[in-house]
């Protein structure tokens, strides 16, 4: 009788089994969510700095084209570059946010080169 009454705490807790588990499932979902959205802050980041590089590219190259020195072919071909750069900084792709930031790194070199201008000789 005694264990009969000493047993009977165990089986009632052993109900409890299931809520357990439910718990730990629970709070693995809340840690996975919480790294993805530290992930997500670091790549958001990621492609506001690129962003940020790329429009103080872009402020140069459209100084420099300002002046009138840039050939209009090379001007032409900035606004087209820059077209693209717009587009990735005001909504950027999904994926590869280290990928992105190289690309729009690989942009203000292309508008670099396309307006930096050779003094006369």
């Amino acid at each position: 009788m005694i264990r009969a009454i000493a047993a009977a705490p165990l089986l009632l807790l052993s109900g409890c089994a299931g809520l357990i588990a439910a718990g730990s499932a629970a709070g693995a979902i809340g840690g996975g969510l919480a790294v993805v959205n530290q992930v997500a802050g670091v790549v958001d980041a990621t492609i506001q700095t690129a962003c940020g590089e790329y429009e103080k590219g872009r402020a140069v190259a459209n100084a420099v084209v300002g002046t009138g020195l840039v050939p209009s072919d090379a001007s032409g071909k900035v606004s087209i570059i820059e077209e693209y750069g717009d587009a990735a900084c005001a909504n950027p792709p999904s994926g590869d946010a280290l990928s992105t930031a190289i690309w729009l790194g690989t942009l203000v070199g292309q508008i670099a080169t396309l307006t930096s201008v050779s003094p006369a000789t």
